[in-house]
């Protein structure tokens, strides 16, 4: 509400505005009600309590007059949502409001709903016909999206607003299962058709942990097309990740012989007609702009004993092969030996770790060296090198967290800091250091925050009469 109030004279009046009778002047101290340089009274908050006669004073030093009037401010009958549910993201581990804030009257009755369900509020009464509802919490995981409503209702009517949560979610990738299946033989096919039927009833749940699965599995002999080999992964994380296969680090496309099926919480890979050449190291990696996760196992294929050693791998890390030979039976002997060509030669992958590279910071700093107080910096540090890469940020030796005005943030291989709110306490060397398995790497960059420079003093005096001197000057 904005009260006017226009006085002339010479020399131009003072205005002033009161009220409770003229025994309250209007202050910085009112903090709903304040007067602009016209002379305007604005009240920025109106309630019933706001009811009162409101003086407007003008005087100079021949003359004071004054002018009243009566605010009458009258409520709602049907209820107003003033404040309510926003639409907004928030991280696991943040501390959460929601608040409903009502006025009518009669004063209404306030509820906060979550996807359609009451949740217990803290109701605070600001006057006699507004009311507020509060519900905290604690985002412990991504149960805690959905949508948030707030309904105020008396005998007049009601009035609802809504928001929606969406919860971040740090990616989580985890192998729950392992198993192989084997295919029934022809013969054995009509009399197993009943009880495959009952099997099929009801679909396996490979999401369920079965038990720690162990990195490196080996496999005895699998019989060409009698084989199957099922891996499973449960995944969480929000927004929902997404989600790859890979065998020997190359990404599995959902084949024949590849089949990949992807589920609420978890994934599953079916290796069919698992033979030698499927041993590889197989991986599940999940992925949202938020952070990335992997689950790997290694596959290995046991053969009996009538084949040689594996030759060594003919490279240390990246594809590499290896062969062996089959041993011949000797009748004479009874025994087997090595056969005399290399027509029983079997090959297989190996080295199937990639080759590790070392992070390299391709580049780090920011636009400028130098900023005032209350400027924001941010920091932008690009890192090469093979993943899971760690960073840390460190200002003059003493590493830094998230805090009020600091924020770390990471989108690929892109890392960054970010203070704002800067202070002369925010001068010093900024270093970017970043770490994997294979090496490390860092950068260090200084940054300054001062007021600028004083003015500058008077020359000094020459320092000779003659033949040439020097003066000088500082600021």
């Amino acid at each position: 509400v904005r009260l006017s109030c226009q006085a002339t004279g010479s020399p131009e009046p003072e205005v002033k505005w009161s009220f409770r009778n003229e025994t309250e002047p209007i202050t910085a101290a009112h903090t709903h009600l304040r007067v602009e340089s016209d002379g305007t009274l604005v009240i920025d908050t109106v309630s019933r309590a706001m009811n009162d006669i409101y003086t407007c004073t003008a005087s100079n030093e021949f003359d004071k007059i004054s002018a009243n009037v009566f605010l009458d401010v009258r409520g709602h009958e049907v209820p107003v949502i003033s404040t309510g549910p926003t639409t907004r993201t928030v991280f696991v581990g943040e501390r959460v409001s929601v608040s409903c804030t009502a006025s009518a009257d009669p004063l209404p009755q306030i509820y906060i709903l979550k996807d359609g369900d009451p949740v217990v509020a803290d109701v605070a009464f600001e006057s006699y016909d507004t009311v507020t509802a509060t519900i905290s919490f604690t985002v412990t995981d991504k149960s805690v999206s959905g949508r948030y409503s707030c309904f105020a209702v008396n005998n007049k009517g009601r009035d609802s607003k809504e928001g929606d949560i969406t919860v971040f979610e740090q990616v989580e990738v985890t192998l729950v299962h392992y198993s192989i299946e084997s295919a029934t033989t022809p013969e054995d096919t009509a009399s197993e058709e009943a009880t495959r039927e009952n099997d099929d009833s009801e679909e396996k749940d490979y999401g369920k942990d079965n038990g720690e699965v162990p990195s490196e599995v080996f496999l005895y002999e699998p019989k060409l097309n009698q084989t199957k080999v099922i891996l499973a992964c449960r995944v969480t994380g929000a927004p929902s990740p997404d989600i790859k296969w890979t065998r020997n680090n190359k990404v599995l496309k959902s084949s024949e012989k590849y089949v990949i099926e992807d589920h609420e919480s978890f994934t599953t890979l079916a290796i069919v007609n698992f033979t030698l050449f499927d041993a590889a190291l197989y991986s599940c990696t999940a992925t949202n702009y938020i952070s990335n996760d992997i689950a790997t196992i290694t596959l290995n294929v046991e053969m009996p004993d009538y084949f040689t050693e594996w030759t060594e791998c003919d490279v240390s890390c990246g594809q590499g092969m290896q062969y062996r030979d089959e041993l011949c039976w000797d009748r004479l002997s009874s025994k087997r030996d090595d056969c005399r060509d290399t027509s029983g030669r079997e090959y297989r992958s190996c080295g199937i770790l990639p080759c590790p590279e070392p992070p390299v910071i391709e580049s780090f700093g920011s636009n400028d060296k130098e900023f005032t107080p209350g400027e924001t910096v941010t920091l932008t540090c690009e890192i090469a090198g093979t993943f899971p890469l760690h960073v840390e940020w460190f200002k003059d030796g003493e590493p830094l967290e998230n805090c009020n005005n600091v924020k770390i943030m990471n989108k690929d291989n892109t890392f960054i800091l970010q203070i704002s709110n800067l202070t002369e306490s925010d001068t010093g060397s900024y270093n970017c250091a970043g770490y994997n398995f294979a090496g490390e790497d860092s950068q260090d960059m200084d940054i300054a925050v001062f007021w600028g420079f004083s003015e500058w003093t008077e020359w000094s005096d020459c320092s000779a009469e003659c033949d040439g001197g020097s003066t000088t000057r500082t600021r």
